[in-house]
């Protein structure tokens, strides 16, 4: 096995318990959080990354302390366009609106939604996500849209046709409402879900490829080409076949997700979290495979998709060290910093490259989540500012996830 299995990013309030959990694999292989935060000490692993980085900063020539950003006040129609956005009743238009003083690119922000599977669940879906994105349009915010299987959707029936009809009532409200732009994501990680044998979830890249190729065909037939566009988000490790014991970051593994969809995506997604101690900014986000994605799939556009959280519960495995985690702000800016170094190597290689920082509360009541990503207190959005600063400095544009 290449390295330890890592999480992906399930749609906020859709985390795996169990044997679905893939923390199940570490823990039965030792690697678990709460194992490694009670035998090593999770707080002796942050003191010694926090030395780490206060010698980094004070032996690069960067101040030991971030400043208090100094940004010149948001004039004329801007600063209307931030106080519509905050007053629209949005869930995330007015968090994006705060953001936009750190130097987060506003333009753009991921939205999670279900396939529909039935025409009434497509109709009345539809009309609200439609009516919802017209809203973002006022503003000038495009969908990064993640379009994830509904739990009760086979995908074996999806690759034959039977949700199409379904598909094409919900993208037919869009073309209603006017919604002409912005980049769909049918069946984000895909490869990651590939070691789940649940129905609706791929059982490996041929059963991607087709659906993602059948889904990004009626979405276009909806959608303007020239303004809508097609991609797919994969995880950093994926399977060989159905066990966990599979898992690997060899690009031979990742590529056929990618190889059969050339001329249907104009642009691949990757994703890597930092989920135990030993994970840093540059292990779990590999540049070289990064670029090879892309080659294969014949795109110049990719995104990432990375987040460092700050707290982690630990309610799947109960007196397993402590029930909660926290990394400090210095960890957390350390693995902004690692992760901003595999950034710029792919910016080398890759035309256009942007970054999506996942900013979610996960511990929101009621959505079963475990962790929480945000960016909020004055400290951590000054690394948010350190970050897309620096970011913009090499031509990438950053875009964050945040939602009430």
């Amino acid at each position: 096995m290449d390295r330890q299995v890592r999480r992906g990013l399930r749609e906020p309030g859709d985390e795996p318990r169990g044997e679905d959990d893939p923390r199940e694999y570490s823990r039965r292989t030792g690697l678990l959080l709460g194992g490694l935060a009670a035998t090593a000490g999770l707080s002796a692993f942050v003191a010694w990354k926090t030395g780490l980085i206060g010698s980094l900063l004070n032996g690069g020539g960067t101040p030991s302390h971030l400043e208090v950003p100094n940004h010149s006040p948001t004039s004329g129609s801007s600063a209307e366009r931030l106080h519509g956005m905050r007053e629209s009743g949005d869930s995330q238009l007015p968090l994006l609106a705060n953001y936009e003083q750190y130097g987060v690119d506003t333009d753009q922000m991921m939205i999670f939604r279900n396939m529909p599977t039935t025409p009434e669940e497509a109709l009345l879906s539809g009309e609200q996500d439609a009516a919802t994105l017209k809203t973002w349009e006022q503003f000038g915010v495009a969908p990064l849209f993640i379009m994830q299987p509904s739990p009760n959707m086979d995908l074996t029936l999806f690759e034959h046709g039977k949700y199409d009809h379904a598909l094409r009532i919900y993208m037919d409200a869009m073309k209603r409402a006017g919604i002409t732009n912005g980049t769909w994501v049918p069946f984000a990680e895909g490869n990651f879900l590939a070691q789940d044998t649940r129905q609706n979830h791929a059982t490996g890249p041929q059963q991607f490829v087709s659906c993602v190729k059948r889904a990004a065909n009626i979405i276009k037939e909806a959608l303007p080409a020239d303004q809508s566009k097609i991609s797919v988000l994969l995880n950093n490790v994926t399977y060989r076949d159905h066990s966990y014991n599979s898992a690997t970051t060899s690009p031979d593994a990742f590529l056929p997700y990618v190889r059969g969809l050339r001329g249907t995506v104009d642009s691949i997604g990757y994703q890597g979290f930092p989920w135990v101690p030993e994970d840093t900014g540059a292990s779990v986000v590999d540049a070289g495979l990064v670029t090879h994605l892309a080659q294969a799939a014949g795109v110049e556009d990719v995104w990432l998709n990375f987040g460092t959280w700050n707290e982690m519960n630990n309610v799947n495995y109960p007196g397993q060290g402590p029930e909660l985690y926290t990394v400090n702000d210095a960890h957390r800016h350390l693995l902004l910093i690692e992760f901003l170094s595999q950034v710029q190597q792919i910016r080398r290689r890759v035309p256009n490259v942007s970054v999506n920082l996942f900013a979610y509360n996960n511990f929101q009541a009621g959505n079963g989540g475990t962790a929480t990503f945000q960016m909020h207190t004055p400290n951590q959005l000054r690394i948010l500012d350190d970050f897309a600063h620096g970011a913009a400095r090499i031509g990438v544009p950053v875009t964050i996830f945040d939602s009430k």
